[in-house]
């Protein structure tokens, strides 16, 4: 072999060897960037009485994780009706093991709304689908209430939808306006322009909205249900921030029920 076609042959080599390692580190910061974006999940459990009991209940929330993936905040609503006296505590539990407190006495009434920290093996158990809820009385120290905590990823950018488009079908339009009105929606948005106590859903979709923080942000798709999945986000200039919230936990609505909401959204006109 000559000396001009081994130098051609190190040279393709090396420029082979660089774009290996020049692929790899792109993949690897690739990587790095979606391990630090912070995950959400919706949080749910149907709370079923214990033999005897008339009692019943939901939970719902929305848990968010830290970037390192190891501990996240869990925001809630509980709800119940018919237990035998009043609550002593609303736990979390794994097994028969309570991990953490989640409200205790007169705080734990019901519509009660609160955020609570989950870290270590409590998130991961959470996370995993492993833990339970558990609403308890006197007469039931262990819970009068029980369900199992579900959780379910949505999008990592928050509120579910991404950069997903809604299509505008008949169908979509009529359920969601069905659960517009299952879920009060329309006792604080009008559809047809007027003034409320939160903004009108008539142009809404894809109009530029004024936030509280001076800027403005285009109402898409993914705004929408991000809001409405998590209302704590909604900061719009001009309106009280904490109505929804009060009304709506975050991770009440299901990111598909958030979808037909959208999608009746944005055939007001």
């Amino acid at each position: 072999m000559s000396r001009k076609l081994r130098i051609g042959v190190v040279v393709v080599v090396s420029l082979a060897a660089v774009a290996g390692s020049l692929i790899g580190f792109l993949a690897s910061h690739a990587r790095a960037a979606t391990d630090a974006t912070p995950k959400k999940y919706t949080a749910a459990a149907t709370l079923k009485a214990v033999a005897g009991s008339h009692a019943r209940g939901t939970f719902s929330g929305q848990v968010t994780g830290t970037t390192s993936g190891t501990s996240g905040t869990l925001r809630w609503k509980v709800t119940y009706t018919g237990l035998s006296g009043p609550v002593t505590g609303v736990l979390l539990k794994q097994g028969t093991k309570v991990l953490t407190h989640l409200c205790s006495g007169s705080a734990c009434k019901s519509g009660v709304q609160k955020s609570t920290g989950l870290h270590g093996a409590t998130f991961r158990a959470a996370v995993a689908n492993k833990t339970t809820i558990a609403v308890a009385t006197k007469a039931h120290a262990t819970g009068e209430l029980n369900g199992a905590l579900k959780l379910k990823a949505t999008s990592a950018t928050g509120g579910g939808g991404g950069g997903t488009t809604v299509a505008v079908t008949p169908a979509a339009v009529a359920a969601g306006k069905k659960l517009a009105a299952h879920f009060s929606c329309t006792g604080c948005h009008t559809i047809d322009g007027t003034k409320s106590t939160g903004p009108t859903w008539k142009g809404l979709a894809g109009s530029k909205v004024p936030t509280t923080d001076g800027s403005t942000i285009i109402a898409t798709d993914a705004y929408l249900i991000q809001v409405i999945t998590d209302p704590s986000t909604l900061k719009v200039k001009g309106y009280d921030s904490g109505v929804m919230s009060e009304v709506i936990a975050p991770g009440e609505v299901s990111d598909a029920e958030a979808r037909n909401i959208v999608a009746y959204i944005k055939s007001l006109k």
